[in-house]
């Protein structure tokens, strides 16, 4: 029997931009005063929508570490930016987590077989759990992981790997 493809993806810098040159949080949506306006990642809308088109609504997540405050302006910055009429993801899929080793869990709990996060220490906790890891942003940075991950500069990159 076939195993189903599952994709988890993660929300701070790989839907939404990350912050640069900082060591706190990973989007503009902490302490920004407009952090509604920030724009998503190119093509972030367009590939969700690509990947449940071939997958199935039903076997695409997004897994975001958040605590309250930052799930509140996600789901703010989701609704401001149409994010479920542009993408048609379930608002069911939307998952948030309290610490990133907890995306392990949900991983788990899912039969994840796809994870792209932007974060190496993400990669490190999914690896041996989630057989399929796409480490975003730039390579250069990241090629630590080559042997283990799959290095992705953009959504555009992503999206060749699940022609």
């Amino acid at each position: 029997m076939e195993q189903k493809t599952i994709i988890g993806i993660d929300f701070g810098g790989v839907i939404l931009s990350a912050q640069k040159n900082t060591s706190k949080e990973d989007t503009p949506l902490d302490g920004e005063s407009n952090y509604l306006l920030s724009p998503p990642n190119d093509l972030a809308f367009n590939g969700i929508k690509k990947l449940i088109m071939k997958f199935g609504r039903e076997h695409v997540f997004i897994i975001s570490k958040a605590g309250k405050k930052m799930q509140h302006r996600t789901e703010a910055w989701m609704e401001a930016h149409d994010f479920f009429n542009q993408t048609t993801i379930n608002p069911a899929h939307v998952i948030f987590c309290n610490t990133r080793a907890d995306k392990k869990l949900h991983c788990q709990m899912l039969g994840v077989t796809h994870f792209i996060d932007d974060r190496i220490h993400v990669m490190q906790l999914l690896n041996g759990t989630v057989p399929n890891l796409f480490l975003f942003g730039e390579k250069q940075k990241n090629k630590s992981a080559r042997k283990w991950t799959t290095l992705v500069e953009d959504w555009e990159e992503l999206l060749e790997y699940f022609q």
